[in-house]
């Protein structure tokens, strides 16, 4: 099986707790970028899709590979950081 799909259908044990992905594999979300800390304006939020389930972190977030709906634009970011696109 592939290692991301590993991911998206497990369910992780971290310290005592049970956690679980989120976002699916192509689901769109949205990713609100952050921007230097003290600056006044910020970016409108991002569609992705979710391209894959990466390794949790070693302080338990969860990450995903989310690609751009508009671009070739591809990065990782923590559950935290994506919402449901509307």
């Amino acid at each position: 099986m592939h290692r991301s799909t590993v991911y998206a259908r497990m369910t992780a044990n971290f310290k005592g707790r049970h956690m679980s992905y989120a976002y699916k594999l192509n689901e769109d979300v949205q990713h609100l970028p952050q921007g230097p800390q003290g600056r006044a304006e910020t970016n409108q939020p991002m569609i992705y899709t979710i391209v894959q389930c990466m390794p949790i972190e070693a302080d338990g977030r969860l990450r995903y590979r989310i690609r751009s709906k508009t671009g070739n634009i591809e990065r990782v970011v923590t559950e935290d950081q994506l919402s449901y696109s509307q």
